[in-house]
């Protein structure tokens, strides 16, 4: 399934096209403004659980604002989420996170936005061991997993390709891995902007 959105990831909302990365505590902001919309003006969104910010609590509370939100026809995405070797948060907290945004983004067939730093080979174990989509086929899932804000190289690319991954790339990106990417598998974002 590829996304119909011409920004799959950004920060900022408003902007045509695109999908809002909004932390669980603001979903309902976002949702009661775009009440106050017409149609054509209303906020494409997708739940964070971002290993940054993760807390004892978080879990917890992601699972309750996905399951309050879940039939929003505007709730389209799970993340960004995933796997960070820089940030405080301890690994173990991060593991069970991403295992917790996996499940969701399978029981909504909802494709999952996801941030790696230097974890790469976790990465793909966890989505492997989820075994929530067909992993034989992972390239065309229903939940696409859609690696945002990539920089690295084309060794890398096609590693991730390999296993089924989509990638996002924003401002800041190596152009060698263009050729590599299938026009399905490519999306844009403005997070960076």
């Amino acid at each position: 399934m590829y996304l119909p959105f011409s920004d799959i990831h950004t920060h900022t909302p408003g902007r045509p096209g695109s999908i809002l990365s909004v932390p669980d505590e603001k979903v309902g902001v976002v949702v009661a403004d775009n009440l106050t919309k017409p149609d054509a003006e209303q906020q494409f969104y997708s739940i964070e659980l971002h290993p940054w910010h993760l807390t004892a609590d978080s879990i917890a509370t992601f699972e309750s604002v996905v399951n309050q939100y879940r039939d929003d026809p505007h709730f389209v995405a799970i993340g960004e989420c995933g796997l960070d070797g820089l940030c405080a948060t301890p690994i173990d907290l991060q593991l069970a996170a991403f295992r917790c945004a996996l499940q969701h983004a399978h029981s909504l067939h909802k494709p999952v936005i996801i941030h790696c730093v230097k974890l790469w080979n976790e990465l793909i174990k966890e989505v492997n061991l989820s075994n929530l989509s067909n992993l034989s086929n992972l390239s065309n899932p229903s939940n696409p997993y859609i690696v945002h804000g990539f920089r690295k190289g084309p060794q890398l690319a096609q590693r991730l390709l390999d296993a089924g991954f989509s990638i996002s790339i924003g401002k800041h990106f190596n152009p060698d891995i263009l050729p590599l990417i299938p026009p399905h598998r490519l999306y844009h974002e403005t997070d960076e902007d």
